[in-house]
């Protein structure tokens, strides 16, 4: 409940931060988990991918062209920002990745008004994508270390839940501009709307100034620890495990490997499910913007779900259920054709999909070594817009062979990333005693406050951005 939520967020800020300046960089990040969720979704969200599809003559390939700008730029960023968050200062990166982040905004609502499809569009992209690379990685090494080791996994799902809310209000503000200017998918209520969405970047991105290191500050559980060891590197001497012949450590390898064939396969639908409702079912523009709304209140719902199970069954076991369960509901996707059976079908899909992120979130915090955090962000993070660089090969496969075809191939890309997860299943503790027996067997200090959302943000999710599906 409501009352629930805001207990639980004082107990937080109260019990769970290391100090005063790591409680102000949580109540920061959490407020621009909301202010960007709202605008990526009007800015970047479905009507974004209308606008393309309109300005292109009705192309899928120029929607998957734009797209995948991002995900190549982060393949070309992500190793150099993550190495620089290793070894620089963050609150200093953090503002850089503001900047850029602000101008790509600020370029992209020109670009939207003249409806330009020349190099002003594609450079934008490259810049944003490049500021989110940089805004992702430093934020959420400074918010895992803002955070004491053994609270995460509720934290990481209320933060997941409050930038999927807010993902939600971004269509309800688009659902009302499209009230008052006109039901129509004309480029110029287009246009207006994503312009409006554009401007709410300024507010989110500007709290950020408010966040600063609190390693810098004095305030981190683990000072001491300078080895810079996880949780899997001391694991042996307290939990033996191992499968398929890997030991502990090989976790955060094995859920980045999971990761990046989950996002190749999200690439080539994610992107084109409001282009799928548009054109297969002629829905309107307020029609999709109330699909929007009841998607991202869905996985809200299943986030809950998921971590209520994750209690009972393991947080590896709960993960592994849900996204094989998203496998089940893809293939159904693909063969059915009434619009009364897609749309729950749909919505169930989306929330067994993207609940699990959080989850997923607090395992890979637990294994990996506080030295190599910004390394591992920024490999999370070019996972996480992967998904993007496969638009492409979606966007072919939407012009010639269909949307339902692209789920087929979807699924089986998700099987794929399913099966290479299941080792967790062995290698992860199943109980959180577990994992406070670890870290009390290093005297109290804490192996996992320095590792690090997007948005975005890895796991096996699809919402490596906020408007990802």
């Amino acid at each position: 409940s409501f009352c629930e939520f805001w207990a639980v967020m004082l107990s937080v800020l109260t019990n769970d931060t290391v100090g005063p300046v790591a409680r102000r960089n949580v109540k920061a990040i959490l407020v621009y988990q909301l202010l960007i969720g709202v605008a990526d979704t009007i800015a970047l969200g479905s009507v974004f991918d209308a606008f393309l599809y309109l300005i292109s003559g009705s192309k899928n390939e120029f929607v998957g062209y734009i797209e995948s700008v991002n995900g190549l730029t982060s393949l070309v960023v992500a190793f150099p920002v993550g190495f620089a968050v290793d070894r620089y200062n963050r609150t200093a990166l953090l503002r850089a990745g503001v900047f850029f982040m602000l101008l790509s905004a600020f370029s992209l609502a020109i670009t939207i008004w003249r409806h330009s499809t020349d190099w002003q569009l594609w450079v934008t992209m490259c810049v944003a994508g490049f500021g989110r690379e940089l805004v992702t990685s430093a934020s959420e090494a400074i918010f895992a270390d803002s955070l004491k080791a053994g609270r995460r996994t509720k934290i990481y799902t209320m933060k997941a839940q409050l930038n999927t809310l807010a993902s939600a209000a971004g269509p309800v503000v688009a659902l009302v501009c499209f009230l008052i200017l006109g039901d129509t998918w004309r480029l110029s209520e287009v246009r207006t709307v994503l312009i409006l969405g554009s401007t709410v970047y300024l507010p989110a991105l500007v709290i950020l100034v408010l966040v600063r290191d609190p390693v810098r500050c004095g305030e981190t559980e683990d000072a001491e620890n300078e080895e810079g060891e996880s949780i899997a590197e001391i694991e042996g001497e307290v939990v033996q495990r191992a499968c398929c012949g890997m030991k502990s450590t090989a976790v955060p390898y094995v859920m980045s490997a999971s990761s990046l064939i989950t996002a190749l396969g999200a690439g080539m639908t994610i992107r084109f499910f409001a282009l799928y409702f548009k054109n297969d079912f002629n829905l309107l523009p307020m029609h999709l913007c109330m699909l929007d709304i009841s998607y991202m209140v869905s996985i809200t719902i299943f986030m809950q779900f998921a971590l209520s199970i994750s209690n009972v069954l393991g947080r590896a076991q709960a993960a592994c259920f849900c996204f094989g369960m998203n496998v089940t509901a893809f293939v159904l996707l693909s063969q059915v054709h009434m619009l009364s059976v897609v749309i729950p079908v749909y919505l169930v899909r989306g929330g067994l999909a993207n609940c699990t992120y959080p989850i997923d979130q607090s395992i890979l915090q637990d294994f990996i070594p506080s030295k190599t955090r910004g390394r591992w962000n920024a490999i999370n993070s070019l996972f996480g817009m992967t998904w993007s660089g496969s638009a492409v090969l979606g966007g072919y496969l939407a012009d010639h062979h269909g949307y339902r075809f692209s789920f087929l191939i979807t699924a089986g890309l998700y099987t794929v990333g399913t099966l290479v997860y299941s080792p967790l299943l062995c290698l992860v503790p199943r109980k959180q005693k577990e994992q406070s027996l670890l870290d009390a067997s290093v005297g109290g200090i804490s192996m996992d406050s320095h590792i690090a959302d997007p948005t975005s943000e890895v796991g096996r999710s699809e919402s490596g951005d906020a408007s990802g599906g």
